[in-house]
């Protein structure tokens, strides 16, 4: 039964705090994420419910080996730096979810969504990390 006990292993903390973007092109920047130890990283994505028709985002990461990210670079490679392709969309995309995995050889990362168009209505958003980290468990 131990092989199917992800529970003991993994690790889930918030990113970027549920919030409410209103009327607002504002970006949406996550806490930053020490890899340092871990197995896995991977950013999980929630959106509620969108209001505005006009409202589109996109996804950015980023990475680097200094804790504020002074040295920030760009994580946009599939199979380099991120595990599948940043996800972008629209107001249809009520209530959905995605994930992206950080798998980049720098120590630091964090997400970034940012909003076009968000000019009448809401956008809330949250953002949890979940890691695996390289600990032994009895």
């Amino acid at each position: 039964m131990a092989l199917r006990d992800f529970d003991k292993n993994m690790a889930a903390v918030f990113a970027e705090a549920p919030a409410l973007n209103t009327n607002a092109d504002t970006a949406i920047i996550s806490a930053i994420i020490d890899c340092a130890n871990l197995q896995g990283c991977t950013f999980v994505g929630i959106l509620g419910t969108l209001t505005d028709v006009n409202v589109t985002y996109a996804v950015t990461m980023e990475q680097g080996d200094d804790s504020g990210l002074s040295d920030t670079a760009a994580a946009a490679t599939v199979g380099k730096d991120i595990t599948r392709t940043l996800p972008s969309g629209t107001f249809a995309d009520d209530l959905s979810t995605f994930q992206i995995g950080y798998i980049g050889p720098k120590r630091y990362c964090r997400l970034t969504l940012t909003p076009t168009g968000n000019n009448s209505g809401d956008l809330p958003f949250a953002l949890v990390v979940i890691t695996n980290a390289l600990r032994h468990y009895s």
